[in-house]
């Protein structure tokens, strides 16, 4: 029986296909990961060369940061800036979604309303005369 040059090769190429799985397998002596040495994990952290003025100094470095932030609230005091009160918070949301309410109810012409020309606490702000 005569074999056609597709089937002699065949049976190589098979064979190597197969055997390439068992290739990437690696040894087996080394099969476990490295693991690190216990001296370097038990050593005390070592400090980087940024930190070395702090590590050297460390009173130096706070009253530099304190200095900083006395003059962060030297800015802060000059520019008039006050905490937010809540209560006009709550109180300047409760007049914008009364507004906004009712602008919802009016019968608006076609033109609409400018919400623009609507002083603050006023609701029923009428569209802006057409010229």
């Amino acid at each position: 029986m005569a074999h056609s040059p597709i089937s002699r090769h065949l049976g190589p190429c098979l064979a190597l296909a197969l055997s390439l799985p068992l290739l990437a397998c690696g040894d087996t002596v080394t099969d476990y990961p490295k693991l690190a040495p216990t001296d370097q994990l038990l050593a005390p952290p070592a400090i980087p060369a940024h930190a070395q003025e702090a590590a050297a100094a460390p009173e130096r470095v706070r009253d530099g940061l304190e200095a900083e932030g006395r003059g962060l609230k030297g800015r802060a005091a000059a520019t008039g800036s006050r905490p937010v009160d809540n209560r006009d918070l709550t109180a300047r949301a409760a007049a914008l979604r009364a507004r906004a309410e009712a602008l919802k109810q009016a019968d608006v012409p076609s033109g609409g309303a400018s919400m623009t020309n609507c002083p603050e606490g006023q609701t029923d702000c009428a569209a802006p005369a057409k010229e």
